[in-house]
């Protein structure tokens, strides 16, 4: 049963193929069920992966969701890739409402082959050595995964400001919001149990004309060590 008190926000909007379209035909319905999901579109026919802006969609969706549903007191902002266990969202969400920090409803981050993942939407559990959880995933939190989907209360959501829409392309955006939640927070909570990638080929990395870029701002905010040093950050004064 959806919960009316949340809103499911994910970034869309950027460049699409039948690969990552068919993944969001399977995972949607799954978070549909947990409450209304809002996909923050840019309209720009120009746009490359190179030139895609993830922070302003997803901040785009959170703007539509707040229209529609004025009163919500929890975010979650999710990739539309991914697959949580609904005890796990649960969880999380009791969590940042009574806490008034931001969670990541999952410890490790487990992402499926190619092979798994068809599986998966096929219907059948993965099977096999070569399509189980492969045995490099990896931890969240601090030094580890933190994207995904994470959970955050309204008060927070609204101090941080949304995702920094300085970031222009490939990385970094996922990193800064956690460190921003985690500072002006106090810490941000993890619940135990995984989260579950779903197989795409990738678009952009290191070698992104924005990359260096994303990754000087990230340190920033990965450096920032207190609520005024954040906070400058933020407003880019710092």
């Amino acid at each position: 049963m959806a919960n009316p008190n949340i809103v499911i926000v994910a970034a869309g909007g950027g460049p699409e193929n039948e690969e990552r379209a068919r993944l969001w035909d399977f995972t949607r319905p799954r978070w549909e069920r947990l409450g209304p999901v809002f996909v923050g579109a840019i309209d720009d026919p120009g746009m490359t992966v190179d030139t895609y802006n993830r922070a302003e969609a997803i901040n785009a969706a959170a703007e539509e969701a707040t229209e529609r549903r004025p009163n919500w007191e929890t975010i979650l902002v999710i990739d539309r890739d991914v697959v949580v266990p609904p005890g796990q969202i649960g969880n999380g969400i009791v969590m940042a409402r009574d806490s008034h920090r931001a969670v990541l409803p999952y410890r490790q981050y487990v992402p499926y082959n190619q092979r798994a993942t068809n599986e998966i939407i096929a219907g059948r559990a993965p099977k096999g050595t070569d399509i189980e959880k492969p045995p490099g995933k990896l931890r969240g939190g601090d030094g580890g995964h933190v994207s995904s989907c994470i959970i955050v209360p309204r008060a927070l959501w609204e101090e941080v400001g949304g995702f920094d829409e300085r970031f222009v392309g490939w990385g970094g955006e996922d990193r800064a919001f956690y460190s921003a939640c985690k500072v002006l927070g106090g810490m941000v909570d993890l619940i135990d149990g995984d989260v579950y990638h779903l197989f795409h080929a990738r678009t952009g990395g290191p070698e992104s004309p924005g990359f260096r870029q994303n990754k000087a701002l990230e340190r920033m905010y990965t450096g920032a060590k207190t609520r005024e040093q954040m906070t400058a950050v933020i407003a880019g004064t710092a």
